[in-house]
């Protein structure tokens, strides 16, 4: 069975997808087979992996009523051990039904949970059904933010939303932490707002902080992950310590084997 991560957060501008891309390149590094999920018709997964736009291929068919089969959607991408469900951004945001399941019944009915050990999924910051259907396949939850007063908002905004979620549509969902992202906790300012994050959800809810590292911007300039484009950078190396604690986090639940 597969372990589904959501990254999410109302604000917009706070590394989702830098998160998500690197996270998921990162686990397949260590020899996890991974599926990357775009549910933000941006597309931008496939712009951080090199890989150009598949317009009306992508996962978003979905919520326009039509038949998706991933053997037909998935793409292999120039990395081993991880595929992408590319977005559609042709999407135009109007969905054809409003139910928050159909993406947990296209990962369970076509087998997905038997071939991935882990499905990350990008999200929109609109709380449009992407995300609704993110957060109900999701077993777990991460939440990128920078460290301003916008983005601290957009993470409140999220928390009700997730709590909204956990409650009424999947019981199951859990949330990690916050992932603090172009973090430099040498200003005053970034200090001052993490200290009072970390008073709201508690320091053990703040996760590996993403440093800011000219790398970072550069490894997706270049289509690149920073795990194979830059793996000594210290963005790197937080991705990497992200990624081993979100082992130590989920392992214990399941007996899984890395591809050989």
């Amino acid at each position: 069975m597969s372990i589904n991560v959501c990254i999410a957060n109302r604000k917009g501008g706070t590394g989702k997808t830098s998160v998500a891309v690197n996270l998921a390149a990162t686990l397949a590094d260590f020899g996890w087979r991974v599926l990357l999920v775009d549910l933000d018709s941006q597309g931008h997964c496939s712009l951080g992996l090199g890989m150009e736009y598949q317009s009306r291929k992508g996962v978003h068919r979905l919520f326009k009523g039509e038949s998706v089969c991933l053997a037909e959607v998935v793409q292999s991408t120039p990395y081993d051990g991880l595929d992408l469900l590319p977005a559609d951004i042709r999407y135009d945001g109007l969905p054809s039904s409003h139910d928050k399941k159909q993406l947990k019944h296209l990962l369970e009915q076509q087998a997905v949970e038997n071939h991935y050990h882990w499905v990350i999924m990008d999200t929109p910051p609109s709380q449009d059904i992407a995300l609704m259907n993110g957060l109900v396949a999701a077993d777990t939850v991460l939440v990128p933010m920078i460290a301003d007063s916008l983005a601290q908002a957009g993470v409140r905004q999220f928390t009700q939303l997730f709590f909204e979620m956990a409650m009424y549509e999947n019981r199951n969902l859990k949330l990690m932490g916050i992932i603090p992202v172009m973090s430099n906790p040498q200003m005053p300012k970034h200090q001052a707002v993490m200290e009072q994050v970390e008073r709201v959800y508690g320091a053990d809810k703040i996760l590996t902080r993403i440093p800011r590292d000219n790398a970072l911007p550069e490894s997706f300039h270049l289509g690149v992950p920073l795990i194979h484009s830059a793996e000594k950078s210290f963005a790197s190396r937080a991705f990497i310590e992200l990624a081993q604690s979100l082992q130590d986090q989920w392992l214990w639940r399941k007996d899984l084997n890395k591809r050989e």
